[in-house]
């Protein structure tokens, strides 16, 4: 009898990895993609244009994935490119966003790229709180001390991305 509980008791852990790539949970309603509206950018865009602007995105798959991303975007032509990603796996937990970032990818407007391949790097956690009220999503992620951080943008779903 004994030898069965302790057996149970070391394959528990196992057994609920394997049916649960996310085991914090995750708040269904997140699950999809996100979007900020339009925001100015100084700087030139990798095409040399200098009417441009930035859009911060998230996308919360299912499966607990997640890439957060910052897009250079060309105001004239509405063509995209990134200047900063990161990826890795998320879930929910007391109400905050927990996220295991493995992945990171980081340049400058005039050096983004459409389709960045984020290098992994060593695993890092973050926690945020956020508020979804109707159809708009607010992240609001850590600000370090004594830095002066502005407050983060709502974000809307974004229904189809082939229509970007």
């Amino acid at each position: 009898m004994r030898v069965r509980l302790f057996a149970a008791l070391l394959l528990a852990p196992l057994a609920m990895a394997a049916c649960d790539r996310n085991p914090l949970g995750t708040d269904a309603r997140l699950v999809g993609d996100w979007e900020s509206n339009q925001m100015q950018l100084n700087g030139h865009a990798p095409n040399g244009s200098t009417d441009v602007r930035y859009v911060i995105g998230w996308s919360f798959g299912g499966d607990g994935s997640f890439a957060e991303s910052y897009y250079v975007v060309d105001a004239q032509t509405g063509r995209r490119w990134v200047m900063y990603q990161q990826a890795g796996t998320w879930g929910v937990s007391h109400e905050k966003l927990s996220l295991l970032i493995q992945a990171r990818f980081v340049t400058g407007p005039e050096t983004a790229v459409e389709n960045p391949d984020p290098p992994r790097i060593a695993p890092e956690v973050q926690r945020a709180p956020y508020s979804l009220v109707g159809e708009q999503l607010i992240i609001t992620p850590p600000c370090p001390p004594g830095a002066s951080c502005i407050a983060p943008p709502a974000l809307h779903r974004v229904e189809l991305l082939s229509a970007r």
